[in-house]
């Protein structure tokens, strides 16, 4: 049993110093906008025989060798002492200190950006940078204060579509009507995004800032939704090349929102955790 739980506690540490790994090698992407991997390496020991003149040396010694990496692993970038200790490091404690239903979505809003900086990704980058604010809306939209955020619950979800519904007999209903007061009465049932995320971004504050950029003008789904719904529903491929221009254009002002929301929900993080 002693051999047993000290397997796991080793495991455990393992674990986590892998998790702390990754956590950095994201933080540095997203801080530094650039295509990052972390490789493990082999820890082994490795028999060296060195000559000299008609002598043999052989000896032992324990080496890293890291493994295999893509052409993309191969990229330079200089990272000099203050990028790590004055932007990396304060990033990487501060995450640390909060409580876990705080950092964890935070956290993963990091890997997502992260991975969007990869340059193997293609348009999927778009999709990528997404989900990096899209998971920061769902999360807090479902577990802040109801009252903050203007989330529903189910006797009122259900008042308020009856009234939508009326009292009318459904037959009388042109198809016209009935429609718009289904999809009325869905989208009470359940929030699309846009309520969702535009709610949460208001209480921390960007809100106005961010709206016309993710959505478009009058919900026009020409802003960053509408890039992503157009990827994700098959209206554009990586062989569009056309559109994968036009499209690239707009590549920074995707990386640079999700970034932007993230430190201001990191930064936003006392206001967070009072309201849940």
């Amino acid at each position: 049993n002693l051999k047993k739980e000290k397997k796991n506690e080793v495991v455990k540490k393992i674990e986590n110093s892998i998790d702390n790994i990754i956590s950095l090698n994201n933080i540095m992407s997203f801080l530094s906008g650039t295509s990052l991997q972390w490789y493990p390496s082999a820890y082994r020991k490795v028999h060296h025989v060195v000559r000299k003149e008609e002598k043999k040396e052989d000896y032992y010694c324990w080496e890293c060798e890291p493994f295999h990496k893509d052409s993309e692993g191969y990229m330079r970038i200089d990272v000099k002492d203050d990028f790590i200790l004055k932007r990396v490091m304060p990033l990487f404690k501060g995450l640390e200190s909060l409580l876990d239903k705080i950092s964890t979505p935070i956290k993963s809003a990091i890997d997502w950006h992260a991975e969007a900086n990869r340059y193997t990704s293609g348009i999927n980058r778009f999709v990528h940078y997404w989900q990096s604010i899209e998971l920061l809306g769902n999360y807090f939209f479902e577990n802040l204060n109801a009252d903050i955020v203007k989330r529903k619950n189910d006797d009122t979800k259900k008042s308020n579509i009856i009234e939508v519904l009326g009292d009318q007999n459904l037959n009388k209903l042109n198809n016209r009507n009935f429609l718009k007061k289904i999809k009325k009465s869905c989208e009470i049932y359940n929030p699309p995004i846009r309520t969702k995320l535009l709610s949460y971004l208001n209480l921390i504050g960007v809100g106005s800032k961010y709206e016309k950029v993710l959505f478009g003008m009058n919900n026009s789904n020409q802003g960053l939704y509408g890039i992503r719904n157009d990827i994700v529903h098959g209206r554009i491929s990586n062989r569009d090349f056309e559109k994968k221009s036009f499209y690239r254009k707009k590549l920074h002002l995707a990386q640079e929102t999700s970034k932007d929301i993230i430190i201001k929900s990191l930064s936003s993080s006392n206001i967070l955790l009072k309201e849940m």
